[in-house]
């Protein structure tokens, strides 16, 4: 997790286990872009070679209804009965990514081969392998292998190397039912997953997109690690419960408590352009 530290009157970034001195820079908490809109509408807004990451969670196709830890009302998910909502996308991603950039899509077993065709315009890395930890398994069927582990399709624009340590494309972080975020989404995904990843390809001011934004994790995850950020989401029930979201961390975490409060002089920016 990022950290921002004032010593006599430099700041320094604390992030990959690296100490970065930003000498007498303010670090700014740039407060995300939320769209309540379509994802292809916004994207052909976006101007080309804008974004320096895209991290997303588009439906799987597979038409999810939860059945459990669920909130009532944001239980369907629009467009997962089938993948044709992502028809363009992959155009669209590679034009307004930077070069040299990273872009990460969650996705399952089921789904992973046929979503992957969409984005055959940008390279393949690898596929992480997302490990829930003990607890974190799905229903299914109860008679074989419980699941617990999502895919996630790293892609990349040009290439860039990976920040900080090199670490296994399996990841083991705990599902979002057993950490103390509020689950208001049924497939909704944990901001410090979110938060690695964002580490291990960006850096502190860049713009951080999440085109399928349900519970808005990818820019609370942003605001946290110093990004930019822009979310979109379809749902206008999940779009307002995801700005609530945001807004409670921004104003109840204790970690920027602890990280600004102290500072005294960091802004949060409200008003920016990408």
């Amino acid at each position: 997790m990022a950290c921002i530290a004032k010593i006599r009157n430099s700041y320094y970034f604390k992030e990959n286990n690296k100490t970065v001195p930003l000498g007498n820079i303010k670090p700014n908490i740039w407060y995300p872009k939320l769209l309540n809109e379509k994802a292809e509408s916004v994207l052909k807004d976006i101007p080309d070679e804008s974004i320096d990451l895209i991290i997303t969670d588009p439906p799987y196709g597979i038409s999810f209804k939860s059945t459990r830890y669920l909130n009532v009302e944001y239980d369907k998910i629009l467009n997962d009965d089938s993948l044709d909502f992502l028809e363009g996308v992959g155009v669209e991603f590679e034009r307004v990514l930077k070069p040299n950039s990273h872009c990460y899509i969650f996705t399952n077993w089921i789904s992973y081969t046929f979503m992957a065709k969409y984005f055959d315009n940008l390279k393949l890395n690898t596929v992480i392998v997302w490990d829930k930890d003990d607890g974190g398994h799905g229903m299914g069927d109860l008679t074989d292998y419980a699941p617990r582990h999502e895919f996630i399709m790293k892609f990349s624009k040009g290439r860039r190397p990976l920040n900080g340590k090199r670490i296994p494309n399996v990841i083991r972080h705990q599902d979002v039912r057993f950490t103390k975020e509020f689950k208001m989404h049924p497939t909704q995904k944990p901001r410090g997953l979110m938060e690695l990843l964002i580490e291990k390809s960006s850096n502190p001011g860049d713009i951080v997109a999440d085109f399928y934004g349900g519970s808005y994790s990818v820019p609370r995850a942003a605001m946290r690690t110093f990004r930019k950020s822009i979310g979109v989401e379809l749902n206008p029930g999940t779009h307002k419960a995801g700005v609530e979201m945001v807004n409670k961390d921004l104003h109840k975490d204790p970690v920027y408590n602890f990280d600004w409060t102290n500072i005294k002089n960091v802004d949060v920016i409200h008003d920016w352009d990408y």
